[in-house]
C-alpha cells in the first residue's frame, strides 16, 4: 500500500492557476469568487486601519465617498452635515481639527481623546483631598452627569423616557441590567468607528428622507489614517515647525483649490479654514491645536496656518506662487508642501503618518499584521527624485494585512 504524501507535498498538489476569464464565463452556477480569477477569495473587510488604545488621545484623517462617486451634495446638504457632524462629536466627546465637504465625499481630521479619562466624570469617585483633584462623586451623582450628557444628542421625551424605564429595572431588582444600558452608551464615547458609523448612518437617514430616496448613500465603510499628533518626534526629527498634523490639516483645506474649485481656500465655504476666518470658534480652536499653540490665539496665529497653505498651493499656482513669494523666502529648500503633493496618496492609503519612530513603534505593536519579511514599518515620504531621507522626514505605514 502506497504511503500517503506529506502534507506539504499535499498542499504544493493542490495549487492551481487561476481561471481565465473564459473559463469564469463557463462556469455554469455563475461566479462569485475574488479578484483574478480565485474562487477562494481571501477575506477582506474593506480598507484597513489602526485604532489607538482606550486610554491615550489620538488623531485622525478620516475620509468617505457617496456610493457610486454621485455629486450628492449641494449648499443645504452639506449645511445639514455639519449641523449633524458637530452635534455627534459633540455627544462622542471628538474633537474636529478641520474638515472639508466636497460634492461627492468629506475629509475629517480629528482627535479622538482617552475614553477612560472621558468617561471618568460618569463615575463613582472618592476624593483623596488633594487640591487639584475634583470632588468625590457618587454613583447616583456620575450616572446623573452622564444622562444630562446624553441630551446633546437626544430629546426630553427620550431622556424622560431613558429615566422611566431605569427607576422601573432597578424598582424590580434589575439594578446590573440597568447598569449595562447605560455602559452601552458610554462606550460610544471616545470610539473612532461608533462615531463615524453613526454620523454618516444619521446623515443617510436625514439625506433619504428630505430627498425621498431609498437605499445606500456611502461607498462602503469609511478610510481613516492615523495621524502622529506629538510635539516631541516632529520637531525632533525635522528641526522645523511642521509635522504630520500640520501636513494633513493643509491637505484638507487645500481640497477644493486641487479641486479647480477655488484659488483660495478662504473662498471656499465649507472647509475649517475659511470657518475660522469667518469666525467660527471651534474651528479655531481646531486650528490652533494644530499649530500647537493656545486655542484663544487664533488672530495672533492665524498668519502661520495661511503660509503652511499658501506655500502648498504655491505648488500648481502661480498666482500662489507669486503671494509667497513676498510673504517668504524659500532659500532654495524643498519644502513640506512640495512634498505633499507628490505623496498625497500617502493621505488616503497608508494606516499611519509621521516621524520615523512614531511610525516603527506602530509597526511593532501591529507587528502580527504585516508580512513576515517585513524588517521596518517606516517608510520615507520623498518627492519625485528625492533621496529617501528626506529633509523633511515625515514617514508612511502601508501594506497593513489586518482587517478593519
Amino acid at each position: 500500500m502506497k504511503s500517503p504524501e506529506p502534507l506539504h507535498n499535499q498542499q504544493k498538489t493542490a495549487e492551481t492557476k487561476p481561471l481565465t476569464p473564459l473559463q469564469l464565463a463557463d462556469c455554469k452556477t455563475g461566479f462569485s469568487g475574488g479578484a483574478a480569477g480565485m474562487i477562494c477569495a481571501p477575506p477582506s473587510g474593506g480598507h484597513v486601519r489602526i485604532v489607538g488604545d482606550d486610554r491615550h488621545s489620538y488623531c485622525y484623517h478620516v475620509m468617505s465617498r457617496t456610493a457610486g462617486g454621485d455629486y450628492l451634495f449641494g449648499d443645504q446638504e452639506k449645511e445639514a452635515f455639519l449641523r449633524i457632524m458637530w452635534r455627534m462629536a459633540r455627544f462622542s466627546g471628538i474633537k474636529i481639527l478641520t474638515y472639508c465637504l466636497m460634492d461627492n465625499h468629506f475629509h475629517l481630521l480629528i482627535r479622538v481623546p482617552s475614553r477612560v479619562k472621558f468617561n471618568a466624570k460618569f463615575e463613582a469617585y472618592e476624593s483623596q483631598g488633594r487640591p487639584d483633584e475634583r470632588p468625590s462623586q457618587t454613583k447616583q451623582q456620575g450616572e446623573e452627569r452622564l444622562i444630562e450628557h446624553l441630551r446633546t444628542l437626544y430629546s426630553k421625551a427620550y431622556i424622560s423616557q431613558l429615566r422611566a424605564e431605569l427607576a422601573h429595572m432597578r424598582a424590580n431588582g434589575m439594578e446590573r441590567y440597568a447598569d449595562e444600558q447605560l455602559t452601552k452608551y458610554k462606550e460610544r464615547f471616545c470610539n473612532l468607528e461608533k462615531f463615524v458609523k453613526e454620523l454618516k448612518e444619521r446623515y443617510s437617514r436625514w439625506y433619504n428622507k428630505t430627498h425621498g430616496r431609498r437605499g445606500a448613500l456611502w461607498m462602503g465603510r469609511y478610510k481613516s489614517v492615523l495621524v502622529e499628533s506629538t510635539n516631541k518626534t516632529a520637531e525632533h526629527e525635522t528641526g522645523e515647525d511642521f509635522t504630520a498634523l500640520h501636513a494633513i490639516a493643509a491637505y484638507i483645506d487645500l481640497n477644493p483649490v486641487r479641486a479647480g474649485i477655488v484659488s483660495d481656500p478662504k473662498d471656499y465655504r465649507w472647509c475649517g479654514y475659511a470657518a475660522a476666518l469667518a469666525g467660527s470658534k471651534r474651528c479655531r480652536y481646531g486650528l490652533c491645536e494644530v499649530m500647537r499653540v493656545a486655542q484663544t490665539s487664533w488672530k495672533k496665529n492665524a498668519h502661520r496656518y495661511r503660509l503652511w497653505l499658501i506655500e502648498d498651493a504655491a505648488v500648481t499656482n502661480d498666482n500662489a506662487k507669486s503671494q509667497l513669494e513676498n510673504e517668504r523666502a524659500r532659500e532654495g529648500k524643498i519644502s513640506p508642501a512640495e512634498l505633499l503633493r507628490h505623496k498625497i496618496k500617502y493621505f488616503t492609503d497608508g494606516v499611519a503618518i509621521g516621524g520615523k519612530s512614531f511610525i516603527n513603534n506602530q509597526f511593532r505593536t501591529h507587528r502580527k499584521k504585516f508580512g513576515k519579511k517585513r524588517k521596518q514599518g517606516a517608510k520615507a515620504i520623498t518627492s519625485a527624485g528625492q533621496p529617501a531621507e528626506s529633509p523633511s522626514k515625515l514617514y508612511s505605514l502601508r501594506g497593513f494585512r489586518g482587517t478593519s
